[in-house]
């Protein structure tokens, strides 16, 4: 009887799963995804691709939203290094047409030959898509120069690139105290 060898990171104990994985997880209606150890995207199944467009090249923090970039790419770097064995987590990703969508995503590294190459990733569930988070100063985009919010319809400071600019004609009788 010729004996087993020993089992490597990442294989199911007691032997290898039999089957097609790879074509298993590209069928499967979950998202899946494969980030190499560079935070580049390298493989998704049609379902992440349904959610968030073919973003197969692109840094995996390119996907969630800008106020959880930071995190994502600090879990991932803890993946890569061994310390975080896998994540389970609420994300806002973007959908391929700026959509905002909350998810939950599981995460674990991925091995080859006990080594860590990479993370994979699965989406099991999608939640409500999340409204745009207002800008932390209360301003948007208008046009070519940017409006200050107010309780008025009408407003009488444009905020351009370069300065604020008084709007005389909507001024109508007060004047702050502007410089200039």
């Amino acid at each position: 009887m010729m004996a087993r060898p020993a089992a490597e990171a990442g294989q199911v104990p007691g032997g290898e799963i039999p089957g097609n994985v790879q074509r298993a997880l590209q069928d499967v209606n979950v998202p899946s995804y494969v980030v190499d150890r560079f935070g580049i995207i390298r493989w998704i199944n049609p379902a992440t691709e349904r959610l968030v467009g073919d973003v197969r090249g692109r840094q995996q923090s390119s996907v969630v939203a800008p106020e959880q970039r930071r995190e994502a790419k600090e879990s991932f770097t803890r993946k890569l290094l061994g310390t975080e064995k896998s994540t389970e987590e609420k994300v806002v990703v973007l959908g391929p047409d700026g959509e905002r969508i909350q998810v939950e995503i599981s995460a674990v590294p991925l091995y080859d030959g006990g080594r860590i190459v990479g993370v994979f990733g699965l989406v099991p569930q999608r939640e409500s898509t999340a409204p745009p988070r207002p800008h932390p100063h209360g301003v948007r985009p208008a046009g070519p120069a940017l409006r200050l919010r107010s309780r008025h319809a009408r407003q009488p400071y444009v905020l351009p690139r370069h300065g604020l600019w008084r709007r005389p004609d909507l001024l109508q009788g007060h004047q702050p105290n502007l410089p200039g």
